[in-house]
């Protein structure tokens, strides 16, 4: 009598019946990337004294941050200028199809509010 179990090759042992999902790989505790945790530690520098070699505040972590060129080069690549260059591009085109300096003039007023 042949043995049921000898043509089946896959799935048999535990090992080779574990599910992805339950590896400890596939969550992440926090799945922010280290660039979102350092802006994070940035924003949230603001809340934690500082305290000199004698033991006395001396203002907030936040300074640290705001001078620590990666973290201005981090926090200056995530911003989204997508807004501003549709209506930088949509300035510019008025002011090229201005027809006098009227219209030239309303169509630069425009230009200064992109920048407050």
């Amino acid at each position: 009598m042949s043995n049921f179990f000898e043509h089946i090759e896959d799935g048999i042992s535990q090992l080779e019946r574990q599910l992805e999902s339950l590896m400890p790989d596939y969550v992440k505790v926090d799945e922010r990337s280290p660039h979102e945790l350092l802006q994070l530690l940035a924003r949230l520098s603001s809340q934690f004294n500082y305290y000199d070699f004698q033991d006395r505040i001396d203002g907030t972590w936040e300074e640290f941050f705001h001078a620590d060129l990666l973290v201005m080069l981090i926090t200056a690549g995530s911003l989204d200028f997508t807004r501003y260059e549709a209506d930088f591009l949509r300035i510019r085109n008025n002011l090229h199809q201005a027809e006098n300096d009227d219209s030239l003039f309303d169509h630069t007023r425009a230009l200064f509010p992109l920048t407050v």
